[in-house]
């Protein structure tokens, strides 16, 4: 943290592309409280995020997901989300070439996270699971997890104590 309050994050979520916006966000914000000792509000913090995407309650713009297509749509063997929703653009007639990058939200649904990727204006709603166990908790689990909480102390909202503190 600077003298200015603003920090310099390398290394992290909040630095890719792939990451929602919400995940980058709360993972700043809980390195900023835990670096602040304010252990017990980053907990909170998380925990109200996740209640508010249990909810519904997130905006479907803070849950977008950005991955760059690298090779022509032809060239790739396996298809991934953003290959999936940039070969739906191509039938729609748009020009995609490498060096684009492709904006998607993972709808609630079955079938593979690939067959569930939309263009954010399609999609009706998220998938909470996919946001709670692939972007928020990932992006705190190593931090948060140096305070002894694990991704089931955040999905269940209470924490497992151990032997050591009875």
């Amino acid at each position: 943290i600077r003298e200015d309050g603003s920090m310099k994050i390398t290394g992290f979520e909040t630095v890719r592309r792939n990451w929602s916006t919400l995940a980058k966000d709360v993972q700043q914000e809980v390195l900023r409280l835990v670096l602040n000792g304010e252990n017990d509000e980053a907990i909170t913090y998380v925990k109200k995020i996740l209640k508010e995407l249990k909810e519904g309650k997130i905006p479907i713009t803070d849950l977008i997901l950005r991955t760059q297509i690298t090779r022509k749509l032809s060239d790739y063997s396996s298809i991934g989300p953003h290959v999936r929703v940039a070969q739906q653009l191509a039938e729609r007639g748009e020009k995609i070439v490498p060096g684009m990058v492709v904006e998607y939200v993972i709808e609630k649904g079955s079938g593979s996270v690939g067959d569930r990727a939309r263009l954010p204006q399609e999609v009706v709603e998220y998938d909470v699971d996919y946001y709670m166990k692939h972007q928020i908790i990932p992006a705190v689990e190593s931090i948060l997890s140096l305070l002894g909480y694990t991704e089931n102390d955040l999905i269940s909202g209470t924490k497992q104590q151990g032997l050591g503190q009875f």
